[in-house]
């Protein structure tokens, strides 16, 4: 990974289910196959969400690269303005913003019991030492102009993968054609 200060916010890659304990259990639970979701940042190699625990992995929030084989199956979404497809969405003064959380929150561990808070409808979001990935995606971008989701739109807390791709700001990614990044 290169210098991964240098790198901007360009996208979100969603993880699909894999058939795993924990992807199982998070795709019965928010009855989505998006089971996980991280930043993608401008190398199109590296991420940064939260990560449960796996063999190999302690998890928890911080900077991934997205060819370690965490995300079996996954698809990529481009953050770009919706009236101007042809620039990313968040300007140097939003990027700013972002890597400052992204130092402030570095290392904080992934909240397993947080993925039943659906269950029970008990939000943890409001914690700063354990996230869920996408509560950590919509944290971070609601300090930016242009919050993932509308701050209003899940006033329980509770914010899922799924809900996380709802995004107006987000554009599959097609290879094949031609992106200003």
């Amino acid at each position: 990974m290169e210098n991964v200060k240098n790198l901007n916010v360009i996208g979100i890659v969603a993880g699909i289910n894999h058939g795993g304990i924990i992807s199982n259990t998070v795709s019965f639970i928010t009855k989505s196959k998006y089971v996980h979701v991280e930043f993608l940042l401008s190398d199109m190699k590296t991420t940064y969400g939260s990560r449960p625990p796996t063999t190999g992995s302690s998890g928890g929030v911080g900077y991934y690269s997205i060819d370690d084989g965490y995300m079996k199956n996954y698809k990529i979404f481009l953050l770009y303005n919706p009236c101007d497809k042809t620039k990313v969405l968040y300007d140097k003064e939003d990027q700013e913003i972002i890597k400052k959380q992204f130092e402030e929150l570095n290392s904080g561990a992934y909240d397993v019991p947080g993925i039943f808070g659906f269950l029970f409808n008990k939000p943890s979001w409001n914690k700063q030492d354990k996230w869920w990935c996408s509560e950590l995606i919509f944290y971070i971008t609601s300090k930016t102009k242009f919050p993932i989701l509308n701050p209003n739109i899940n006033k329980d807390g509770l914010v899922s993968p799924k809900d996380i791709l709802y995004s107006t700001y987000l554009f599959p990614f097609e290879k094949e054609q031609n992106y200003k990044i």
